[in-house]
């Protein structure tokens, strides 16, 4: 029978390994406290943004519960330990259950805003178990019971989340769901081409025209999974479809750089992941693992993109080594968001630019 380790107390510990156990543990809860907090902000701003009805009532309510379990926390955390916790948190711990690109989106559906949630609170799930993992006691307990609550909520969010897809679903096949995801990667092309005739920076320039034709590709690719494409009348069902696939910018967009063409790319591919990877579980078998394996080539796309960014700018190196499987993007930025007014896919207005305020 196989014998667990020993994990020694911090009673059994030698004067500078308690000092360190001591400083893990000031790091972890300020960090704790910094990603509940970090959260309860996120879902507020996104819930002022959002214009749906049904998805701000959802984030107002989500964000004060947040709220809520985040002043528990400072009372549990004043309990656990008598010194003051480190002035500032680890780089990234804000981010561990915020999604930075969904920030600044205005047309957020109901279920959006529930599969958003739901993708926060798993990470956070991780980061809490990696916490427990690394500590005994009371603050073992501490932090078990706080993934436990985001166990409890993610339960519940899956289980909204799928009541909602069932019920919009109803009457549509998985052929009604490829025809809005070509319409709309065909509708992110012409936001790229858009962007790319009006940016200065020549490294920009090209970034982005690869991105148009890795989103005309895309479109040509379920295009043929289609075969010929039956017309089919606008769908509500489908409207946040097309506006979590378009990329967005920030600022002025004749000095779009590199780096800012990058980060708009990857959100945008972070987006268009979750919202596919969502509709996926309103169908069983083949047809889920079509809407899967679009999902799993966008998240890649993303992740590749991110690598790159991440070469060119500062690592969050304290961070990669505490919570790998906790990371998310790093900055959280308020984006005019294109909106295509056009009906005709062939001859689109040129897109709005709209500024949201974050």
């Amino acid at each position: 029978m196989h014998t667990p380790p020993h994990l020694p107390s911090k009673h059994e510990l030698s004067p500078s390994l308690l000092r360190a156990h001591s400083l893990a543990l000031s790091r972890g809860l300020r960090d704790t406290v910094e990603m509940q907090s970090a959260s309860a902000r996120f879902l507020s701003e996104l819930a002022r943004q959002a214009t749906v009805p049904e998805a701000r009532k959802l984030l107002l309510e989500l964000a004060r519960i947040e709220q809520l379990l985040s002043l528990e926390i400072d009372v549990k955390v004043a309990q656990l330990v008598e010194a003051p916790l480190p002035a500032r948190a680890s780089p990234g711990a804000a981010n561990i259950k915020t999604a930075p690109e969904w920030a600044h989106l205005e047309l957020i559906t109901y279920e959006q805003a529930i599969a958003v949630t739901l993708d926060c609170t798993r990470r956070s799930i991780l980061f809490l178990t990696d916490m427990a993992n690394r500590f005994d006691g009371p603050t073992l307990d501490f932090f078990l019971m706080l993934a436990q609550s985001d166990e409890d909520r993610a339960a519940m969010l899956e289980r909204a989340l799928n009541r909602r897809l069932a019920e919009l679903t109803i009457g549509h096949d998985i052929r009604r769901v490829l025809v809005e995801i070509h319409d709309a990667a065909r509708r992110a092309a012409k936001a790229y081409a858009w962007i790319g005739r009006r940016t200065m920076r020549p490294r920009a320039q090209e970034f982005l025209q690869g991105m148009q034709e890795v989103c005309a590709l895309h479109a040509a690719n379920i295009q043929s999974m289609l075969g010929n494409m039956d017309h089919l009348s606008d769908d509500p069902v489908f409207e946040g479809l097309a506006a979590a696939t378009l990329p967005t910018l920030d600022g002025d967009v004749e000095g779009l750089d590199f780096q800012a063409a990058l980060r708009i790319a990857m959100h945008a591919q972070q987006r268009t992941a979750l919202v596919h990877g969502m509709y996926a579980r309103a169908f069983r078998g083949e047809e889920a693992q079509q809407l899967l394996d679009i999902a799993d080539a966008e998240r890649r796309q993303a992740a590749t993109i991110a690598s790159v960014l991440e070469r060119l700018e500062p690592s969050d190196q304290d961070m990669e080594e505490q919570y790998p499987q906790a990371r998310s993007p790093r900055e959280s930025w308020t984006c005019p968001a294109i909106v295509d007014e056009s009906e005709a896919l062939d001859e689109p207005k040129t897109p709005v630019l709209r500024l949201v305020a974050g």
